[in-house]
């Protein structure tokens, strides 16, 4: 199957320390390598999710999110989702990454899942990233990592390293802005790959937007 291939191909390629996590995921659970390489390149590919930042009359900022993971592998009529969505929902968790025994930031994600798709930065910045399909899409940047060319980043490894590393709202926009990542999809109607940033304090809101080779 495809994600046989993906062992020898991928996992020793991804960078530090992103590789090394997945293959201790695989060697803990007993899940096959292969699998959980799959399932942490997946969102390159296929997803349409939407996020909304809101003010209230009071000036405080509202950051919502959801998880359309899996559009167009399956309907499930019974619950009214992409059928993947529903098997994804038992392995929601919220992580709490720490340093120091100090928080660092929070995230609500995916148990296997090494990189971020949500994370806040406590009384600093909120963080959720969203993309869209395109022919010249994710798909193309995977081919293009396994091939050899590797001069971008991986968009759910750059949101937890903005998440690990940005101090501030400010230098959480130009990290995010400045940052080639190429596996981005475009989105074939309005925008382009999404990833919004919302800040603490203040009624500061950031829409990031780019394209696979922007």
């Amino acid at each position: 199957m495809f994600y046989c291939l993906l062992q020898p191909l991928m996992v020793d390629t991804l960078p530090d320390p992103f590789g090394e996590e997945i293959k201790g995921i695989a060697a803990d659970s007993g899940v096959a390598l292969g699998e959980v390489v799959l399932f942490n390149i997946f969102y390159e590919v296929f997803t349409v999710c939407t996020s909304v930042v809101a003010e209230d009359d009071k000036g405080n900022l509202f950051h919502g999110r959801n998880l359309d993971f899996g559009l167009f592998m399956g309907w499930d009529v019974k619950n009214k989702s992409w059928i993947i969505s529903e098997k994804l929902k038992p392995l929601v968790i919220n992580l709490d990454f720490k340093r120091n025994n100090q928080t660092v930031f929070k995230s609500t994600n995916f148990a296997g899942y090494v990189g971020m798709l949500t994370g806040i930065k406590p009384h600093i910045f909120t963080l959720t990233m969203n993309e869209r399909f395109s022919l010249d899409g994710g798909y193309i940047g995977i081919l293009e990592w396994i091939l050899g060319k590797r001069d971008g980043m991986w968009m759910s490894f750059l949101t937890r390293t903005v998440l690990e590393k940005a101090n501030s709202y400010e230098e959480a926009k130009t990290l995010l802005a400045q940052t080639r990542c190429w596996l981005r999809p475009t989105l074939s109607w309005e925008e382009t790959a999404q990833a919004r940033v919302a800040s603490s304090p203040g009624p500061d809101c950031s829409v990031l937007i780019s394209s696979r080779l922007t």
